[in-house]
C-alpha cells in the first residue's frame, strides 16, 4: 500500500516537473497569455492618444492601420459595402469639431478597445471610428459609416 502512494506520489510530481512534457506545455501556454495580455496594455491613456490624434495629421497617420478596413452604409442596396482605404486615400480627419457635430466616445466595449462615435446633429451622419491597443499603442483599426 505504502509503495503504491509513493508511486503515485513521484508520479504526480514527475508531471508537473518543469522537465516534463506536460509541465512545459502549461509554461508555454503561460507565457503566450502574458505576453497576449502585455501586449493588450496601452502605455498611455486614450484622451492623451485622441487629444494628439485629433489635431496632429502626421501622427494621426502613424496611428492607423492600413489599409484600414471601411464598412459603408449603402441606402440604394440596404446594407453595408466593405472596402479597404490605403494611406494616400485618408487625408486627415478632424476630430475637434464643435456644434452640430457631436463626438462620443464610448470605452465600455472592452479595456483594449474604444468606439468614437461621431454625428452631425439633426442630419444622417452617424459614423463610428474603432480604435484598440495594438504593441501598447492605440490604433485606428476600422471606421463604420452609418450615414443615411
Amino acid at each position: 500500500m505504502r509503495s503504491r502512494v509513493f508511486l503515485l506520489s513521484l508520479i504526480s510530481l514527475t508531471a508537473c516537473s518543469p522537465k516534463s512534457e506536460n509541465g512545459q506545455l502549461l509554461r508555454e501556454k503561460n507565457n503566450q497569455t502574458n505576453e497576449k495580455a502585455h501586449s493588450a496594455i496601452a502605455t498611455e491613456s486614450f484622451n492623451k492618444f485622441f487629444e494628439k490624434f485629433s489635431v496632429d495629421s502626421a501622427y494621426q497617420q502613424s496611428r492607423i492601420v492600413f489599409p484600414l478596413p471601411v464598412e459603408a452604409y449603402d441606402i440604394d442596396a440596404e446594407g453595408f459595402i466593405s472596402s479597404k482605404m490605403d494611406s494616400k486615400e485618408w487625408g486627415y480627419m478632424d476630430f475637434q469639431l464643435e456644434k452640430p457635430y457631436v463626438i462620443k466616445v464610448n470605452a465600455k466595449e472592452s479595456s483594449d478597445t474604444v468606439k468614437v462615435n461621431f454625428q452631425k446633429e439633426e442630419t444622417g451622419i452617424y459614423t463610428d471610428y474603432l480604435f484598440t491597443i495594438i504593441n501598447g499603442k492605440w490604433m485606428l483599426v476600422k471606421v463604420l459609416d452609418q450615414s443615411t
